[in-house]
C-alpha cells in the first residue's frame, strides 16, 4: 500500500467527508474518486472489525502468555533459521569504534539532558558518528552458533538474544557514503549496498516510515522484524517479542553522549 491509499483510508475511516480528506491528504478528485471505488471493499472490512479494537491491548496480554502458545519450531527439531542472513553486495567498511574520540559523560549527565529531538541540523553525519550509533544500538558482539540453535549477544536487550532485528539505512548526508539504502551487517560492522539506483523507491520507503510530518535525518533508519526469524523455542510468542523489541532498539539508539546527542542547555 502506498502512502496516497493509506492517507486517503486513515482519513476516511475517521468519518472525513471529501472535502477535508482532499485538503488534508492533497489528494487530486481523479485520485479520490479512484480509491472511493477501489477502497469501498476494505472500508467495509475495517469498519466491521474496528469494534475488536477497542480493547485489543487487554487481550494481547491476554493472549500472548505462554500458556496460549504452540509447540515451537525447537520443539518440533525443525532446523535452526539463520541468527544474521547472509548478504551479498558492495560493502563500506566503518570505522571502529576504539578509534572513536568519544566525550566522556556520567550516567546523571545522561538522564539530565535526555531530550526527544524532531529539528535536525543541516549538518551530515559523519562516518565515525554513524558507526558509533551502529556499534550501540546493532553491533553483535559474540556469535555462537551449533546445529540446534544460533544467536548473536548485542548491545541492546532482546529476549533468549534472539535479536529479531535487521537494520537497513537510507542514507541521504553521511560524510564519504553515497546516498543510497544499506544494510548494516551486524557481524562484520559494515555497510552492504542494497540499493543506489531507483532513487524513488527509497524516498517512497523514507515517506512510509517517517511520514509527512517529521524532519529529514541525515541517516534515518528502517529495523525489520520477522516472527519466523526468531530462533525457535519462542514458538507463537515470538510475535510479541517482535513488537516490544523496536523500543528497546530505539531507546538505546538514542541514549548517545555529545556531539551525537545535542541537549538545550
Amino acid at each position: 500500500m502506498d502512502m496516497k491509499s493509506f492517507e486517503y483510508l486513515y482519513h476516511k475511516v475517521r468519518g472525513m467527508d471529501r472535502e477535508r480528506i482532499a485538503r488534508e491528504t492533497s489528494l487530486s478528485d481523479d485520485e479520490i474518486d479512484m480509491m472511493e471505488q477501489s477502497y469501498a471493499p476494505l472500508l467495509r472490512e475495517i469498519a466491521a472489525e474496528m469494534p475488536q479494537a477497542a480493547d485489543i491491548g487487554k487481550r494481547f496480554v491476554r493472549l500472548t502468555r505462554y500458556i496460549y502458545a504452540n509447540r515451537a519450531d525447537q520443539e518440533l527439531d525443525m532446523p535452526r533459521p539463520d541468527a544474521v542472513k547472509p548478504r551479498e553486495g558492495e560493502m563500506l567498511a566503518l570505522p571502529g569504534t576504539s578509534k572513536i574520540a568519544i566525550p566522556s559523560i556520567s550516567l546523571h549527565q545522561a538522564i539530565d539532558q535526555h531530550r526527544s529531538l524532531r529539528s535536525y541540523s543541516d549538518q551530515p553525519f559523519s562516518l565515525e558518528e554513524l558507526s558509533f550509533l551502529l556499534w550501540a544500538s546493532s553491533w553483535a558482539r559474540d556469535f555462537r552458533s551449533s546445529e540446534r540453535n544460533e544467536f548473536t549477544r548485542r548491545n541492546v536487550p532482546s529476549a533468549g538474544s534472539r535479536h529479531s532485528l535487521e537494520c537497513y539505512l537510507l542514507i541521504q548526508r553521511v560524510t564519504g557514503v553515497k546516498p543510497g539504502l544499506y544494510y548494516y551487517h551486524p557481524l562484520k560492522h559494515c555497510l552492504v549496498l542494497i540499493d543506489q539506483s531507483r532513487r524513488s523507491s527509497w524516498q517512497s520507503m523514507m515517506a512510509a516510515c517517517a511520514r509527512k510530518w517529521c524532519a529529514t535525518p541525515p541517516s534515518p533508519s528502517s529495523s525489520a522484524r520477522f516472527p519466523t526469524g526468531v530462533p525457535g523455542d519462542m514458538g507463537s510468542g515470538a510475535t510479541a517479542t517482535c513488537i516490544l523489541m523496536p523500543g528497546m532498539w530505539g531507546k538505546t539508539s538514542t541514549w548517545l553522549p555529545k556531539p551525537w546527542v545535542e541537549a538545550p542547555a
